[in-house]
């Protein structure tokens, strides 16, 4: 069952940094959490060191989550490796959460530059673009980064590795990494597979995102979210008269691509403060367009079961919570 055919009423529940209610955020052990309590996806971040390695990791230092001073782009890999979190774990790399939950669907957040060359990179190598998602504020750093996984010709029939031991998809799998039966059982979106709409009916291939092969031109761009950019262009769009909104977004992806490139969610927040004023964001009419526009809407970060339960029926795609126990608790699965 793909997500743009899921019940509406049912929204997919989205982990934030994990299930960290006795765990770490962002550790395994959320991440394990998470699964075992039914979410649909785990979202995370990502931060690099000063040789490259990927770490599961909001923050740009260690202080906050582990007391220990400095930025991680000033650290090695070995170094941080010393670092324990709280509870005792360590700070994951991408590539150990890739491996040790193979069957499960990450939307990864690039908190800093290095992100842009090294988690395309791992994606190659662990064969796991086809299960996550790309998200950043930044749309520039969504766009290279999209261009760095085209180059390395990821999610274009490359070759899939799954983890030691472990046949990704397989029954077993799931059961000996104590994966949730089912955690994987949609793809990252309709866009994934076919495309992202380009606001008439169209579909965005591969061409839109700077493909250059035949066999990459046909292939559909890896998901990815908007950042600031693209939401503020497509709140604009949204303005328009409804019948109008298509076409625009279709013109909006011509003019400006270059620098927006096509995306197939907005991950927003319900509301967003400007100044003294707090300005609604997530409203029916901003949901009928993106709808139309065939992008999905998922809201950030919603804990309370009364918003969880008011955004499911106002029509929102998903939620991103640190309660994902309590989402789908309030929301089954079909």
């Amino acid at each position: 069952m793909s997500e743009r055919s899921r019940d509406r009423t049912v929204p997919t529940v989205y982990a934030h940094r994990g299930l960290a209610l006795e765990a770490a955020e962002n550790s395994l052990e959320a991440f394990r959490a998470a699964v075992e309590a039914g979410a649909d996806w785990i979202e995370t971040d990502v931060n690099t060191t000063a040789d490259g390695v990927v770490l599961v990791l909001h923050d740009p230092s260690l202080d906050r989550v582990a007391g220990v001073p400095g930025r991680v782009s000033q650290l090695s890999a070995a170094q941080v490796a010393e670092v324990r979190l709280p509870d005792g774990q360590r700070i994951p790399t991408l590539a150990e959460a890739l491996e040790a939950f193979p069957t499960a669907r990450f939307n990864i957040d690039l908190k800093d530059e290095g992100a842009v060359e090294a988690v395309p990179r791992v994606l190659r190598e662990t064969g796991a673009v086809d299960r996550v998602r790309i998200a950043s504020f930044s749309d520039t750093r969504r766009r290279r980064a999209l261009a760095r996984l085209r180059a390395l010709g990821a999610g274009t029939g490359g070759p899939r590795r799954p983890a030691a031991g472990t046949s990704a998809g397989s029954p077993g799998s799931s059961v000996r990494r104590g994966i949730t039966p089912g955690i994987a059982a949609e793809t990252p979106g309709a866009a994934a597979r076919n495309g992202i709409d380009s606001g008439n009916g169209a579909k965005v291939s591969g061409a839109a995102w700077g493909a250059s092969s035949p066999e990459q031109r046909q292939a559909p761009p890896p998901s990815s979210s908007a950042g600031i950019a693209g939401t503020a262009l497509f709140l604009l769009v949204s303005r328009l008269p409804m019948r109008w909104v298509r076409p625009g977004w279709r013109m909006a992806l011509r003019l400006l691509g270059r620098w927006v490139p096509p995306f197939d969610a907005l991950q927003v927040p319900e509301s967003h403060r400007v100044g003294p004023v707090r300005v609604p964001v997530v409203t029916r009419r901003f949901l009928d367009a993106a709808h139309a526009c065939g992008l999905r809407v998922d809201v950030w970060t919603v804990d309370d079961p009364e918003d969880m339960r008011r955004l499911a029926g106002l029509g929102v795609d998903g939620l991103v919570t640190n309660r994902a126990d309590l989402a789908r608790e309030l929301f089954p699965r079909p």
